[in-house]
């Protein structure tokens, strides 16, 4: 099951969200305590993958302005509230597993944000309006129907980290991938119908790893990023 998948991040997430003190499992109960408000953990029980029945984040989420984690993981929902614009201090958003096609432009106000989670929801366009959040470090799509990268991802220029391990109809990488200058790591696994990268990917100095396992990339390009970027660790298992 896609939902049993779980990032090493999202993992040290939940040790936080159980250790912490400031965490918060309401909306209600954290807007009593604004000051100490840090953790909003809207999902009770991620690690036993029981499914919420959270179909929204309340508007009023916006009031927390000293959260810096929110985690709604595993649960039904559709829209986030335009009013999350004012988590001036958040630096983690956890939504996996949901049913979300798109974010709200207030995400763009997130000006601390550093790692997003949007796994196994229901983006079939990367929404643009995250290529806004410059702060941003590390991004996962996994499991969503992404059909291309768009340019605007060039603006991300702290990214260190990005998947879209398991978007099978993705296929179109734009060159502009090249001018993520701080990327470490690059997933394109299980994006079966993926058959070019652009060439600007061997400007990726800092790439560390780069998963095309069962894709449709050729081995020349393969063994040529080999040589342009020989500190990275590739996987290239081929469909049969």
């Amino acid at each position: 099951m896609k939902n049993t998948i779980i990032t090493l991040l999202t993992i040290s997430a939940i040790n936080i969200i159980a250790q912490n003190d400031s965490t918060f499992k309401t909306v209600e109960s954290a807007l009593k305590n604004i000051d100490k408000a840090k953790i909003l953990d809207l999902n009770s029980d991620l690690l036993s993958f029981k499914p919420g029945n959270l179909k929204s984040i309340p508007s009023e989420v916006g009031k927390l302005v000293n959260l810096q984690v929110l985690n709604a993981a595993n649960n039904v929902i559709t829209k986030i509230p335009e009013e999350i614009s004012g988590l001036q201090k958040l630096r983690q958003l956890f939504l996996p597993t949901n049913k979300l096609k798109s974010l709200p432009n207030g995400i763009e106000n997130l000006k601390q944000l550093e790692y997003i989670s949007l796994m196994d929801n229901k983006f079939k366009e990367f929404p643009i309006v995250l290529t806004k959040v410059v702060s941003i470090q590390k991004i996962d799509f996994q499991s969503n129907d992404i059909k291309f990268v768009p340019k605007e991802i060039a603006n991300l220029k702290n990214l260190k980290a990005i998947t879209f391990y398991e978007n099978p109809n993705l296929t179109k990488v734009p060159e502009e991938i090249g001018q993520l200058e701080n990327l470490e790591s690059l997933n394109f696994g299980n994006c079966t119908k993926l058959k070019f990268l652009p060439e600007t990917v061997k400007q990726l100095k800092k790439l560390k790893y780069l998963n095309l396992n069962f894709t449709l990339i050729s081995d020349d390009y393969i063994n040529e990023l080999k040589k342009e970027i020989p500190n990275c660790k590739i996987e290239q298992l081929k469909m049969k």
